[in-house]
């Protein structure tokens, strides 16, 4: 199975997290909250068309929002193959942490 970055990990799990309102905007909103930084739409775009790409991701097209001149909304959803590869990333981190403790300062 291929390696992933940890930002498409964040990605992937943002969008387990999302559901069905997982989009391009819905997905950075939900990035910046929990990372504490700014993710620029390109920092969220390019991943996901990777994530897509490599089968990660299933996309559906849904619904113009009611603006003139709005794009239709593509959805993003985990295929099986992330919720592996998210499995396989959880045991290998819980293999690394297992003997750390934190140093009280």
């Amino acid at each position: 199975m291929k390696i992933l970055t940890r930002q498409e990990e964040q990605i992937l799990l943002v969008i387990h997290q999302l559901k069905d309102r997982a989009y391009l905007v819905t997905i950075r909103e939900r990035l910046m909250d929990i990372t504490n930084r700014d993710w620029p739409m390109g920092a969220v775009y390019m991943p996901l068309n990777r994530l897509h790409k490599l089968g990660y991701l299933d996309a559906r097209i849904g619904e113009a929002q009611n603006r003139r001149g709005r794009n239709k909304i593509k959805y993003y959803l985990l295929t099986r193959l992330a919720y592996e590869a998210l499995e396989e990333i959880l045991r290998l981190n819980e293999a690394l942490w297992a003997d750390f403790a934190v140093i009280a300062k």
